[in-house]
């Protein structure tokens, strides 16, 4: 437990490292493409008392035109279509084990340890909403959050459970509880979950995920099966009782340390 002297240690998956090389290696390239760009327009120009070589100056500036149009739709565009990932891990426990582990109820906060509340609603079929906890810290007095109160949910739709080897949800992005959708990272996200018996008593699991009009960001990260790699991990992790060190794990560290933490942001969230 942190002492009252102490403050929370900082904690980094290395899922987050990961994805913080990849942005160092965007923001890299998006550097060298202005640079060059820049570059490009400044030898279009004319040296004194020379015309105007209007060709070679369109060319400058569209090129520059064209690498900010690209960085800023990497950045805020989105996907047009869908982008889909699938990876298998196999899991020393029962497919009934990892059924009870992956289904959703409103009495089991799953096994991430990621909500503070998960809502059956009065709705046909089966749906869900999610409240999450908050493992932030506050970027204007850098002290963590309380972890205990929600400030995020998303909505979820069974779409099809065959215990124990199918099931299928259709999650909405999560965004700040009473808030718009403005800002949401993917329209709807369609995840499978096959869990097969295998020799010795074990468990293959295959998480299939597609993601409807992400991010551009996430479509990279998705495409390479970051988000669904995570989410395995984590899984095996609980239902082999071992250590969780997926970015689901080290996220539940941090709330741990926050609830801890002698003291936690008190600050106003923004109207």
């Amino acid at each position: 437990m942190t002492g009252a002297s102490e403050t929370p240690p900082f904690l980094i998956s290395d899922e987050e490292k990961t994805v913080a090389v990849f942005l160092i290696i965007a923001i890299a390239v998006a550097v060298i493409a202005i640079g060059l760009s820049i570059a490009l327009v400044i030898w279009a120009l004319p040296g004194a008392g020379q015309p105007v070589d209007k060709g070679r100056l369109a060319i400058a500036l569209s090129a520059l035109a064209v690498s900010s149009a690209a960085i800023l739709y990497a950045i805020f565009g989105r996907w047009p279509g869908t982008v889909s990932s699938e990876l298998s891990v196999d899991i020393a426990a029962s497919p009934g084990s990892v059924w009870d582990a992956v289904v959703l109820r409103d009495d089991y906060p799953g096994w991430k340890k990621l909500y503070t509340g998960i809502e059956r609603l009065d709705e046909r079929g089966e749906v869900y909403r999610l409240h999450y906890a908050d493992d932030s810290t506050c970027p204007r007095c850098s002290l963590p959050r309380n972890p205990d109160r929600s400030r995020w949910s998303s909505r979820v739709e069974i779409l099809e459970a065959r215990r124990p080897s199918l099931y299928r949800q259709r999650c909405f992005a999560k965004g700040l509880s009473g808030d718009s959708d403005m800002g949401r990272l993917f329209e709807s996200e369609d995840t499978a979950m096959l869990l097969e018996p295998i020799a010795g008593g074990g468990t293959r699991a295959t998480f299939r995920s597609t993601a409807v009009r992400p991010r551009m960001w996430l479509a990279f990260l998705t495409w390479l099966g970051r988000p669904g790699r995570e989410h395995l991990r984590s899984l095996k992790a609980h239902a082999e009782g071992r250590p969780d060190e997926s970015l689901f794990g080290i996220s539940a560290k941090r709330m741990e340390a926050a609830r801890n933490a002698p003291t936690r942001c008190t600050c106003r969230d923004p109207a």
